[in-house]
């Protein structure tokens, strides 16, 4: 599974509160962003469709909602939702 997403989605996400608050690295959010965009620029950060994985599921989230990608990625892997609100995920194999 990948999830990707564009640079200034990526800049912008990295602002937010509860990324700054959950991931020191992204506190000091000017330092944060300078070393995104160079690592942006160094290495290639998601795999271009190249991902060695047979049964690979890659999803653009620049636009999607959390629950959007959770629910794709459920639908990939043939997982369906416990028998009670919010229960954990289960395979039906």
């Amino acid at each position: 599974m990948e999830l990707f997403a564009d640079l200034q989605t990526g800049i912008s996400r990295n602002e937010k509160e509860l990324r700054r608050s959950s991931r020191s690295s992204k506190r000091d959010i000017e330092a944060s962003q300078k070393r995104l965009l160079a690592v942006e620029d160094k290495y290639q950060l998601d795999s271009r469709g190249a991902f060695p994985f047979p049964d690979d599921l890659r999803i653009d989230n620049t636009h999607l909602q959390p629950r959007v990608v959770a629910e794709q990625f459920a639908a990939h892997f043939g997982l369906t939702k416990g028998s009670e609100a919010g229960g954990p995920l289960s395979s039906p194999n």
